[in-house]
């Protein structure tokens, strides 16, 4: 009597692929803002973005319109590069920061002031920093005093900045200079207290780009406040 053993077949073993799903890009589209994004770009400028993005929150109530030159699709207003934009924002951030450094140091006058007052309420010569001025008794305290002999040396001090111009349209002169000064501060200076120098020569007119040297000195006093004047050619 014989027996036969079945064993089972030998499964044969099947290699296990791995496969990737790699993530597909999906194309952006070149489109003009037509009104200022604050998450993506100001009004006039071109910018590349997800074609959903363009759908859903862009191009709704003509918010922005596509660039596609093959089909004459071009800007509609005109364009705003990001560098200009950038250098606009820092321009004017540069002017908000110098506006309140000027208010923030008229401020620090004007307490000053009001302090010596208190403390010295008689007529008196106040000394400050070097800076020699007389308060009459009845003087009305505000960003802009004026001294006994004209003028407030401290207030030239602490509230004249840096003077800019610019020669595209001539050389610029001692009344150009005195003028901006006025603006500044409020208060004119004569032409004779300003002396202007340039790598180290006195000069009556600005007429080359560069950094100057502006010197207010008054008549009979040793007050003397120094500041910048930058000229460019543009």
């Amino acid at each position: 009597m014989s027996f036969f053993l079945c064993r089972e077949p030998v499964l044969r073993r099947i290699p296990l692929v791995r496969y990737s799903a790699r993530t597909k890009r999906e194309n952006r589209v070149k489109v003009q803002l037509l009104k200022d994004f604050a998450q993506y770009g100001a009004k006039g400028e071109v910018i590349d973005v997800l074609p959903g993005l363009m759908r859903n929150k862009l191009h709704p109530n003509n918010g922005a319109c596509y660039i596609i030159p093959e089909l004459n699709m071009g800007p509609k207003i005109p364009v705003v590069k990001r560098e200009v934009r950038l250098q606009q924002q820092r321009a004017q951030q540069t002017h908000v920061e110098q506006q309140a450094a000027h208010k923030e140091r008229q401020n620090a006058v004007v307490d000053m002031l009001k302090k010596n007052k208190e403390v010295k309420p008689a007529v008196e010569p106040v000394a400050i920093d070097g800076l020699l001025f007389d308060l009459p008794e009845d003087a009305v305290v505000t960003g802009d005093v004026v001294a006994s002999n004209g003028y407030s040396m401290i207030t030239l001090e602490l509230g004249l900045d840096t003077l800019r111009f610019s020669i595209v349209d001539g050389p610029v002169s001692k009344t150009d200079i005195v003028k901006r000064i006025q603006d500044s501060v409020g208060f004119a200076v004569p032409e004779k207290d300003v002396q202007v120098s340039f790598k180290g020569e006195d000069v009556e007119s600005l007429s080359r780009a560069g950094e100057y040297q502006l010197v207010i000195k008054q008549g009979g006093s040793e007050s003397v406040v120094t500041k910048k004047v930058l000229v460019k050619k543009d």
